[in-house]
């Protein structure tokens, strides 16, 4: 049933499962709940018994011996009692109906009055978005994290505390054509049924104003417009950064014309280059100097707490059963970790990585529940169709920040292959090396139509781009040596070792080095 206030013409959807609500709160009230309770069973004892020996109840529970136990209830209490209270004032917002309205002059986000709760709403107009981007949030199972990111020149005022806004930093700016400053206003739920309606609002504004949605190559997109190139894509748990407005579309094959990353490369960042007809090794592994100082300080950790828990102080009875208390769950904690620890010890420092050379690449896992075994899984540069460098999401890996403005988001490599086995699910065994692989029926963004054969089988391998500028002295010359004489250098010169084999299959790769490093 539609809202009165809501025009005929009008599109509108009810949202659940979005914004902060009551039962993020449970949680907090049960923890408190239960520290009160042990505060204050002990101490109901003690004072009892003090009473019935003709003390006075104030006495007994500020007696020396009962005073921490006292103070302890007390606050427990006091928070307790401060929850309970935010809880029944927010239950009206949380109760209330919220739904989002597209019509042609814009999209209006509303809660609506419920009880003493008078309701909110906030007016975007189309005039105000620069883009819509329908990408993953990185965030849930299929269906469950689909968000809609509309960047904006202004800010918009009294927006309801379902749908997020926050600034946009020039960095963190994954589409072409966003103008700084702007702002991002993000509509997301965690849920399937949310995911669902977040869908019903993108069909909406695609109805009325698809031209709005991105229509770059970098960012894949859950919801492509009709009429679009690729329509009809619905992919999941992917992000992705976008290409540049003037770029041409990349062909794979080897006499197409000029190299399209002519135009990108510029003096400041010149090709990389491996020692001649040496393999470039990107090593995964954990340095065994890693392992035995985690194993060193978890033994000290454990040795320390033990030491803390035979009361070598001289404490009374009350204070050191506190402290042995608040030390029994992290003991118990290392006590588990140092032994598998020192077990997988052989697992941790085995041979992982990926190796790029001339025939193509060849990735080294872990063998599952073998302790220094691996398996290689070799991929031939004919069966690679482009390499696109994104920001984005792993499948059950959230992306930094969510999406919201707290944290750049996860930079990741695409790696397109043909699918030649239709009939067999696409793998690449092992554990060890971060990635992801799926089959893909349709493209993954209005761009991607032109520059891949679909179905195509994506290969996502994830990098640190803030860390891409401190491997860039190792191209030089100066790089250590693995075994078998390859390159090799950290996971984080992933483009620059698929840049130095095969520029003319590499798409996105313009920023090589250009990462902002974190302080």
């Amino acid at each position: 049933m539609r809202h009165p206030s809501v025009p005929a013409a009008a599109r509108a959807t009810r949202v659940r499962d979005m914004g902060p609500g009551v039962h993020h709160l449970l949680a907090w009230l049960t923890v408190c709940g239960f520290v009160g309770i042990l505060f204050a069973a002990p101490l109901w004892l003690f004072v009892t018994d003090d009473v019935r020996n003709g003390v006075d109840v104030t006495t007994a529970l500020w007696r020396p011996e009962h005073r921490a136990l006292t103070i302890a209830a007390t606050a427990s209490a006091v928070v307790v009692l401060t929850l309970l209270t935010v809880a029944l004032v927010r239950l009206p917002r949380t109760r209330a109906r919220r739904e989002i309205v597209v019509d042609a002059d814009g999209v209006e986000i509303a809660e609506r009055p419920q009880w003493w709760f008078r309701g909110r709403t906030a007016r975007i107009g189309w005039e105000n978005v620069q883009v819509i981007s329908a990408a993953s949030s990185g965030l849930g199972a299929a269906g469950a994290d689909r968000a809609l990111h509309l960047y904006v020149y202004r800010d918009v005022e009294g927006l309801p505390g379902f749908v997020a806004s926050t600034p946009v930093r020039e960095e963190d700016v994954d589409l072409e054509g966003v103008r700084i400053p702007s702002y991002l206003v993000r509509i997301y739920g965690p849920t399937p049924r949310a995911g669902e309606d977040v869908r019903e609002v993108a069909v909406a504004i695609g109805a009325v104003r698809p031209g709005l949605f991105y229509a770059g190559v970098g960012v894949d997109q859950w919801y492509i417009p009709d009429g679009a190139p690729g329509a009809g894509a619905q992919p999941h748990n992917v992000i992705g950064r976008a290409m540049q407005p003037d770029a041409a579309p990349v062909s794979t094959e080897p006499d197409a014309g000029p190299d399209p990353l002519a135009r990108a490369a510029s003096p400041a960042r010149p090709r990389p280059e491996p020692p001649p007809g040496a393999p470039v090794w990107l090593d995964y592994g954990y340095a065994s100097w890693q392992i035995g100082i985690a194993v060193v300080v978890m033994a000290a950790a454990g040795a320390g707490m033990v030491y803390l828990m035979t009361n070598p102080f001289g404490w009374s009875t009350v204070p050191a059963g506190l402290l042995a208390l608040v030390l029994v769950a992290p003991l118990l904690f290392c006590c588990l970790l140092l032994p598998a620890a020192l077990w997988l010890f052989p697992r941790f420092t085995a041979g992982v990585g990926i190796r790029v050379d001339g025939s193509g690449l060849v990735i080294v896992r872990k063998r599952p529940w073998r302790l220094r075994g691996t398996v290689s899984t070799p991929i031939s540069w004919d069966r690679i169709q482009l390499m696109v460098a994104r920001s984005g999401s792993m499948p059950g890996v959230p992306v930094e920040g969510g999406g919201g403005g707290k944290g750049q988001r996860r930079r990741v490599v695409d790696v397109y292959l043909y699918d030649t086995a239709h009939d067999v699910s696409p793998d690449v065994p092992g554990v060890g090396v971060d990635l992801s692989i799926s089959r893909r029926l349709l493209p993954d963004s209005a761009g991607m139509a032109d520059l891949v054969t679909y179905p195509a089988v994506r290969l996502r391998l994830p990098y640190r781009h803030d860390l891409e500028p401190r491997g860039r002295e190792r191209w030089d010359g100066s790089g250590r040596t693995a075994t078998g004489g390859a390159f090799a250098v950290p996971p984080h010169q992933l483009r620059a070792a698929l840049m130095a084999l095969r520029p003319d299959m590499c798409h996105g790769f313009d920023d090589l080095w250009g990462g902002i490093e974190k302080r």
